[in-house]
């Protein structure tokens, strides 16, 4: 049987079905820090309207995430399942357009990507950031360029690292000698340089308020290979071979460049698949190993690349079997590979979903609540005074406004700023406390200025313990 579009289509109704209902099931909220703080940003934006022109925040995140943001935290949850479904079409469309003999098999594995799903249950701006960049791409591959090349001029708005992809297009105007499109590349700086001007007074805050633009890291540094140690973590031990064996098909396509052999429907798969995963894979490698631009090594950076990690699996099935010469059986034995490589990411014993890892809140969030449920009974006018933390879910529990400074402030350099006040609350978490905040509890334990409320402890899925603690000063 032939797949068709119409095949696809229902293929991903069923998919974001079965994913909005795991919305709308499940507490968990991707990760504690990053995933609530952009849902913060986007659901307070009608109050502070300078987060639509917040660098860390990300504007087009924000402006997009605005109004699921106001269904609560499941809403922004909704938000990334479509955009999920929207990067599982342009994938297959992409794959037609390069003309994939099976292009629907790319899509299929991307849907079975248990990082690609699970995470999309969360604010984070990877799964929206994925979209915008095999859509930028599929249009460029089908020579909108306009279109294109304006779209991608606002990826550096949703995650930083589209300045990466920017310079892949450029690279590949240049070669095809598309010099006319080059400044519409500038639109989304342009755009809002112009509109962030009336906050920052500055049409260059675009560059000026850079978060990431600094040549060193708080998380520190790792090795070099660091995230190619961490593929079957990323996409699963299965889809790790034949992703392999793609990037050598690519390899390929690059000798067969230099030596002018490229035939001209594998110029596209060569610079913009290929060229823009190699950059971005290799970016954030040597941002984590030389500890710069605020890297934390993090794994699920990789999900903006998922869609073209897809397409670059498939050639390595494709591929894996180019020695056959008789087409029946190559074509089912690929047939049999491909459903062994989209049931295996239901059974891999490692990197399988887990509800109790992936879908539930964290040991620290289960903590929180029980503390925010023991203040309002122990304490309750506490929000009369104000909160010193640094973990962003207590805002969620405790019904505190995170940007509002009379009630909420920071432990960052809160004892050098000294701005305590009797019965103000310290709240001490054993990692954005001490990560982001640089406080340890056992500093708090000997101020005498403090008085040790409570403790609260949760064994996580690794079967670690998480602690909060609350202080109160006298």
């Amino acid at each position: 049987m032939k797949i068709t579009d119409k095949h696809i289509r229902i293929g991903i109704t069923i998919y974001a079905i079965a994913m909005l209902s795991v919305a709308f099931i499940a507490q968990g909220t991707g990760d504690e820090g990053d995933s609530i703080l952009h849902y913060l940003y986007a659901r307070t934006a009608w109050y502070y309207p300078i987060h639509f022109f917040d660098h860390w925040a990300k504007p087009v995140y924000v402006l997009i995430a605005f109004p699921f943001a106001h269904f609560g935290f499941v809403g922004v949850k909704m938000m990334n399942v479509l955009f999920n479904c929207a990067s599982i079409w342009f994938t297959y469309k992409t794959a037609v357009a390069l003309k994939f003999n099976l292009a629907w098999v790319p899509p299929l594995l991307l849907a079975s990507t248990p990082m690609f799903n699970h995470l999309s249950l969360s604010g984070l701006t990877e799964p929206m950031s994925a979209c915008f960049l095999i859509l930028g791409l599929y249009l460029l591959i089908k020579e909108k360029w306009i279109a294109g090349v304006i779209l991608l001029s606002f990826l550096p708005f949703v995650r930083s690292e589209g300045l990466l992809m920017l310079s892949v297009v450029f690279l590949y105007l240049i070669i095809l000698s598309k010099y006319k499109y080059l400044p519409l590349l500038l639109t989304g700086h342009v755009f809002y340089g112009i509109t962030g001007y009336i906050f920052y007074k500055d049409v260059f805050w675009v560059f000026n308020k850079m978060t990431y633009a600094t040549w060193s890291s708080a998380y520190g540094s790792g090795e070099w290979l660091h995230f190619v140690k961490s593929l079957p973590e990323i996409e699963g031990t299965a889809l790790t071979v034949v992703f392999v064996i793609g990037m050598l098909y690519g390899l390929i396509l690059l000798i067969r460049y230099f030596r002018k052999q490229t035939e001209s429907i594998e110029m596209p798969e060569l610079f913009l698949v290929y060229g823009s995963l190699a950059l971005y894979f290799f970016a954030h490698t040597a941002f984590w190993a030389l500890g710069i631009f605020n890297s934390g090594g993090i794994l699920r950076v990789m999900i903006t690349v998922m869609p073209l990690m897809a397409l670059v699996n498939y050639r390595g099935i494709e591929y894996a079997f180019a020695f056959l010469n008789n087409e029946g059986i190559k074509k089912r034995l690929m047939l049999v590979v491909i459903t062994l490589l989209f049931l295996y990411p239901f059974t891999d014993h490692l990197f399988a979903y887990r509800w109790n890892r992936d879908f539930v809140p964290k040991a620290d969030q289960y903590a929180q609540k029980e503390l925010a449920q023991w203040m309002q009974q122990s304490y309750p006018d506490y929000h009369n005074h104000t909160f010193y933390f640094e973990a962003v879910y207590l805002c969620e529990v405790l019904k505190i406004d995170w940007f509002y400074e009379q009630k909420r402030q920071r432990l960052l350099d809160a004892f050098i700023r000294n701005n305590f006040k009797s019965g103000d609350f310290i709240i001490w978490d054993d990692w954005f406390a001490v990560v982001e905040g640089h406080i340890s509890l056992e500093s708090l334990e000997k101020d005498q200025r403090l008085e040790k409320l409570k403790t609260f402890q949760r064994v996580n899925y690794w079967g670690g313990t998480r602690t909060t603690t609350v202080f109160r000063w006298k």
